[in-house]
């Protein structure tokens, strides 16, 4: 229960983020500034959460050097170029909540890359769901930005 209250208020953030990008993007906000300022919060957030964890000497003792790479390397593309991109679309919609659909569909490739990397195991009302959940985005991109 508590992993799906998380998820829920992750959602509402998620949901919220491209209403205020769109706005300060209207606003004549450059993307450059908007990805300035979301990395410096990001940056001292993560700092003091480091440092009010208690955890600052030993942070480091158990990663090995292709776990930091695999972490730099998802941090660039998974936030950094796709942040470039979700602005850009962002900047060129009238529908806001087409784009945010559109990236609604990463499920797909979680699921797919879970199901054969990871060797989760779906059950059939999982099935079911995410084919619901698929279908619903897909009969949002079909009205279409007009």
């Amino acid at each position: 229960m508590e992993a799906i209250i998380y998820s829920l208020i992750v959602a509402m953030f998620w949901g919220l983020s491209p209403i205020i990008h769109r706005y300060v993007l209207k606003q004549g906000i450059t993307n450059q500034l908007i990805l300035l300022i979301s990395a410096s919060v990001y940056f001292i957030s993560v700092l003091c959460y480091v440092a009010l964890s208690g955890q600052t000497s030993n942070i480091f003792v158990n990663i090995e050097r292709k776990h930091i790479i695999m972490i730099a390397l998802m941090t660039f593309f998974g936030l950094f170029i796709t942040n470039i991109i979700y602005l850009k679309a962002l900047k060129k919609t009238k529908n806001t909540h087409l784009v945010v659909v559109i990236m609604a569909m990463y499920p797909i490739v979680t699921l797919l890359l879970g199901l054969f990397i990871l060797n989760e195991k779906l059950t059939t009302w999982g099935y079911i769901g995410f084919i619901l959940v698929m279908m619903g985005i897909g009969i949002m991109i079909m009205s279409g930005e007009k």
